[in-house]
């Protein structure tokens, strides 16, 4: 991507990305044991002292709140668990980089930071979002950390079915999995 809009997608995602991977080392997500599994997304909302409640919301799968020095995280109760987590993860984000409040709907579902179409019309707070929601759930760290511990190979990767079962280790949903694999090359 070239140009203003370019810039504005490509800062947009670095500030998410460093805003998640500030956040996994500050809650030490990343280090010693707690580097083998899954990102507790949940646990960090707690920690950042917003509060999480579930709600069952239609056609909302969340919202960030916050009013005076007071957050709060709600998520729908009607989508799987792997769905909740990414909406969760994005809500964080909109916490953790001090956006305003926010509602989302299904659509930040089909969108993906590193496809520019997908975020042609977003504002930069969504774009910013969905990174920290990408790079939070499904860091790096842990998609080599899972490949190591299994003894996959990127060429074990062409095979659907290890995908789905790294999608389930790392507690994110398939799609999100696939992101974040298309992310690393």
């Amino acid at each position: 991507m070239s140009g203003l809009n370019g810039d504005t997608v490509r800062g947009a995602v670095l500030r998410g990305m460093r805003a998640a991977l500030r956040l996994q080392r500050d809650l030490g997500a990343d280090r010693g044991a707690a580097r083998g599994h899954r990102v507790d997304v949940f646990g960090a909302i707690q920690k950042t002292q917003a509060t999480l409640m579930f709600q069952s919301l239609e056609p909302l799968l969340g919202a960030y709140l916050r009013e005076n020095d007071q957050a709060g995280i709600i998520l729908t109760t009607r989508r799987p668990l792997g769905q909740q987590r990414f909406t969760a993860a994005h809500e964080l984000g909109h916490h953790v980089l001090g956006h305003d409040p926010h509602a989302d709907d299904d659509s930040i579902l089909r969108r993906s930071p590193d496809r520019a179409r997908d975020y042609a019309g977003l504002p930069p707070t969504e774009r910013e979002a969905d990174a920290f929601a990408s790079h939070f759930l499904v860091p790096d760290w842990l998609i080599s950390t899972l490949m190591q511990r299994q003894g996959w190979t990127p060429r074990h990767l062409d095979d659907p079915g290890v995908v789905y079962q790294m999608s389930l280790r790392a507690g994110a949903s398939y799609r999100a999995t696939l992101f974040a694999l298309s992310r690393l090359g």
